[in-house]
């Protein structure tokens, strides 16, 4: 399987809180930093998860993995379950925590392409109890460098959904990369993804959520990524809306210039992008809704 999940424990902060975007924190892997050699004796991820009954064995049996040879005849579903578990803790510690370095991410992609060919997509791809990979925990700690590096490998699939129903698109549709370089990588996400994907939990699109949260630049490479405006999530609202309700006036603009936006749309309460305005007394915001619609009545 390209998508396993493997149990953890322990903690790894989000950004977003605790049952934000990354889903819970106590259900996340801790315990391992810096590849194999460097497991922490005072982790607390449980020893019977690994299969091991002690520590000493599990620290043998890490060193016989990290010594083996590993060929491309080797197969995922070949590995013991001891295996994968080293697999899944060296990779989440060198490359999921947010004071992860991406040479160290960059060295541990170079190995298991010289070694292990095959596994490449597996690891990269390897998710948490949070259906979290690394690439999503990458881009919720705007560790760009390190998100270059797993896009480098071209097997990185940017469309796979958590557990709350987040790409890493959508994740990064949160941001704000405060350099050229960071936002360089960002596009280059979003072009390798689809933007419209809705999340499996709200049926939100990443437009959606960059509205919502007022990023703009998001907005703008969303739509330049083919993102539509119409796409209508659980409760029938869509960008346009989201806009309108917080009063995101020139988000409103961008989204009625660049896109073909159906101002006659209507939530399941029955309320379209102009009501939700006017009822949140957001004047500026219905004043332009009701300039396009004259414009386009025309």
């Amino acid at each position: 399987p390209r998508h396993l999940h493997l149990s953890s424990s322990g903690s790894r902060p989000s950004p977003w809180g605790s049952t934000g975007a990354l889903g819970p924190r106590s259900q996340r892997l801790s315990g391992t930093h810096h590849g194999y050699s460097s497991w922490s004796h005072d982790t607390k991820a449980p020893l019977s998860l690994a299969g091991f009954k002690s520590q000493a064995e599990m620290e043998a049996r890490i060193k016989e993995f990290d010594e083996q040879p590993l060929g491309e005849h080797i197969r995922p579903h070949l590995l013991r379950a001891s295996t994968l578990v080293v697999l899944f803790q060296s990779w989440f510690g060198v490359a999921a925590e947010e004071a992860s370095k991406a040479s160290s991410v960059a060295a541990h992609v170079r190995e298991v392409k010289k070694n292990a060919l095959s596994l490449m997509a597996f690891l990269i791809n390897l998710a948490d109890d949070n259906g979290n990979t690394v690439l999503h925990y990458s881009v919720s700690h705007c560790n760009y460098s390190i998100v270059s590096v797993l896009l480098d490998t071209g097997v990185a699939d940017v469309n796979l959904q958590n557990n709350a129903g987040y790409t890493s698109m959508m994740l990064a549709s949160l941001t704000a990369p405060d350099g050229p370089s960071g936002m360089e990588v960002v596009r280059r996400l979003m072009e390798l993804g689809n933007a419209n994907i809705k999340s499996s939990q709200t049926g939100q699109t990443a437009l959606h959520l960059a509205v919502r949260h007022g990023r703009v630049v998001m907005v703008r490479l969303l739509l330049s990524c083919g993102a539509d405006a119409n796409i209508q999530d659980k409760e029938g609202t869509t960008a346009l809306m989201f806009a309108s309700e917080r009063g995101h006036t020139h988000i409103a603009r961008l989204l009625l210039e660049r896109s073909q936006c159906d101002l006659s749309l209507a939530d399941k309460h029955g309320r379209t992008a102009l009501s939700i305005a006017t009822q949140g007394s957001h004047t500026d915001t219905a004043a332009l809704l009701k300039a396009h619609a004259k414009a386009r009545a025309l």
